[in-house]
């Protein structure tokens, strides 16, 4: 998996137009532009997939609309705030890209793509990911510590190739465990299953002997992971399944759904 990371005129002007407003200087803009440009502004909410299917070539068809977001006397903040944004991503992204697409192939072990990510104001908080005819295409904005965003691009990117429309917890909660708690210990050689919503921390502790399972952890090494990772489980309440090390995280995923009734209560989970 790749990225690059790309900063497209057309892409932030319609982002910062059909978007939610992230400062009143914007917000009175857009307003001005409403009443003077009504036509043109409806008309301009249909050109998001044009734009995103040729970004570089892209050429409107009426420019009116782009040429007086340009002209504002805080655009050129805005693209300062982009290309900063960008050039941070780059920069983190150097900074983990081989030991992460090295243990998101060992715990994922699906096929993910290189992508294309254009980047906008992070202030505007969107990670669209839209499915084209041949590509996906990502947008991406995010106002998370620098350690967070390329985490928090990868965990959208997988989330949006699961096609299960029920159990999002589930879901979210074996992604997790891979990306906001695996990939970060191993690449920091310190725990990190405390990371992540609280919401999610009860079903994660369930499933956690399983996904131990789900790695490869032989039973009797599953205190030296209970011991890492601060969660104790009573070890005879599992019977060991050996397949579990052979799925993908699709399959999973699959498996806790059909089987997350049978896990361990919550209650008999105690934190170290």
């Amino acid at each position: 998996m790749n990225f690059e990371f790309i900063y497209n005129e057309y892409i932030l002007i319609w982002n910062l137009l059909f978007r939610q407003s992230i400062s009143k200087e914007i917000n009175d803009s857009k307003q001005k532009i409403w009443i003077n440009y009504k036509k043109e502004y409806n008309a301009l909410f249909y050109d998001k997939d044009n734009i995103l299917s040729d970004p570089k070539n892209y050429i409107p068809k009426d420019d009116t609309i782009y040429n007086i977001v340009k002209e504002l006397n805080f655009y050129p903040e805005i693209e300062k705030k982009v290309e900063k944004f960008r050039l941070t991503l780059i920069r983190e992204w150097d900074k983990v890209r081989k030991p992460f697409n090295k243990y998101l192939k060992e715990l994922l072990r699906i096929d993910l793509n290189n992508y294309k990510v254009y980047v906008i104001d992070p202030r505007l908080e969107v990670t669209d990911i839209v499915d084209l005819k041949d590509k996906k295409v990502i947008i991406y904005a995010s106002s998370l510590t620098n350690e967070y965003l390329i985490e928090n691009l990868v965990y959208k990117i997988v989330h949006s190739e699961i096609k299960i429309s029920n159990h999002d917890d589930i879901v979210n909660a074996c992604l997790e465990l891979v990306l906001r708690n695996e990939v970060p210990t191993r690449i920091t050689g310190k725990s990190h299953y405390l990371d992540g919503r609280k919401t999610l921390q009860a079903l994660k502790k369930q499933i956690y002997p399983y996904f131990l399972m789900y790695m490869g952890v032989k039973k009797e090494d599953f205190i030296f992971y209970m011991r890492r990772d601060g969660i104790i489980f009573d070890e005879s309440s599992f019977a060991y399944n050996d397949k579990l090390k052979d799925m993908n995280i699709f399959s999973f995923i699959d498996f806790c759904i059909k089987n997350v009734e049978y896990a361990i209560k919550v209650e008999d989970l105690e934190i170290l």
